[in-house]
C-alpha cells in the first residue's frame, strides 16, 4: 500500500446525495512494535490538503486487512474520528464517524504509477 492512494466518495448519512469526492495518498506505512501500523499520508480536508503521520490498529479478517480508530483525534482537524476501512483488492469501503456527524466511504485503490501515461 506504500505509495498508492484511496480514491472514491464518501457520503453523509441522512443528507441526500450525490457523494463526494475523497482521496487520501499513502506515501508509507510501516509496521511499529506495538502491533500498529503508522500511516504517512496526504488527504484533502475542504479546500486544503493535510498531511498525517499517525498510527492505526489493522484487524484483519481472513486475509482482508481492515483499519480501525475509535475515537481518534487527527493533527489538523477538531473533534476525534472513528471509522473502520477495509480494503480488499483493488477496492476499499468502510463507515465514519466525526462528531454527530458519519456516514459511508468507498473508492478504489491506485497503485503508484497506474495514473500516469505510458512513458512518464
Amino acid at each position: 500500500m506504500s505509495g498508492a492512494s484511496l480514491v472514491g466518495h464518501f457520503v453523509v448519512a441522512g443528507q441526500d446525495p450525490p457523494a463526494k469526492g475523497d482521496k487520501y495518498r499513502i506515501s508509507k506505512i510501516a509496521k511499529m512494535s506495538d502491533g500498529r501500523w503508522m500511516f504517512n499520508a496526504q488527504m484533502g480536508h475542504g479546500d486544503r490538503e493535510l498531511s498525517i503521520s499517525m498510527p492505526f490498529e489493522v484487524q484483519w479478517a481472513g486475509d482482508t486487512p481492515v483499519i480501525t480508530l475509535t475515537d481518534q483525534a487527527i493533527e489538523g482537524m477538531q473533534g476525534s474520528f472513528t471509522a473502520r476501512v477495509l480494503i480488499y483488492g483493488e477496492r476499499y469501503a468502510g463507515t465514519w464517524q466525526h462528531g454527530p456527524a458519519g456516514g459511508h466511504m468507498w473508492g478504489k485503490v491506485v497503485k503508484a504509477g497506474a495514473d500516469k501515461p505510458p512513458g512518464n
